[in-house]
């Protein structure tokens, strides 16, 4: 697993990452410009004595679902159209990942199998070179209409974590996210790490 700690007691001014804002963060996977992004996210809250921070997670599968009965062009819209993502931070981390995917996989047998969304990884300019204006058009259409469901706070499971408290998620179906907190109101530190379902499952057979 890749592990990062996430700080967050204070604000970090001009971050490259909004993760280290204490602005809201609107949901989203994690690593979607990944040829294969990680499976397992873990969030570990070690202490949060900030004011607001509230986490909240979204299961994307049932949204995708009714979309795909309610309405099929646009479920099809984002399983056809490829879209560009990338990281890029040219200061000492010194990194630039693209990779262009569907919105939404699908198996060979026609079962969702995975998400990718990421607000601030999409590359807006060239996201879509491909594409016809009709097709951009098609996409956006159906894209808004996703985000809509994503964002309505009907489809979402909010929490305020309490330290040592340990969350484990579908990092290819659920999207997660946090409310605005008060920045300097209290000390929140979070650890993050990465992995894959399969060395889950054989450690839980093992253990």
């Amino acid at each position: 697993a890749v592990v990062s700690t996430q700080s967050t007691g204070k604000a970090k001014a001009h971050a490259i990452n909004e993760a280290y804002s204490n602005d809201y963060l609107e949901a989203h996977i994690d690593l979607p410009y990944y040829t294969q992004p990680p499976s397992v996210f873990y969030f570990l809250c070690k202490i949060n004595e900030a004011q607001g921070g509230e986490s909240f997670w979204v299961d994307t599968f049932p949204i995708l679902e009714r979309m795909r009965a309610e309405r099929p062009a646009y479920f099809t819209s984002l399983t056809q159209s490829n879209i560009t993502l990338h990281a890029f931070s040219p200061g000492l981390d010194r990194v630039f990942i693209t990779g262009t995917y569907p919105t939404v996989e699908l198996t060979n047998s026609g079962s969702l199998y995975r998400v990718r969304d990421l607000f601030f990884a999409r590359d807006n300019y060239r996201m879509m070179a491909d594409l016809s204006l009709g097709e951009r058009k098609a996409w956006w259409d159906a894209y808004l209409y996703f985000r809509k469901q994503v964002d309505d706070e009907a489809h979402q499971l909010e929490v305020k974590l309490d330290g040592g408290t340990l969350v484990l998620i579908d990092n290819w179906r659920i999207l997660h996210g946090r409310k605005a907190f008060a920045a300097n109101s209290g000390q929140r530190l979070m650890e993050v790490g990465y992995g894959d379902w399969n060395h889950m499952q054989s450690r839980i057979l093992y253990s």
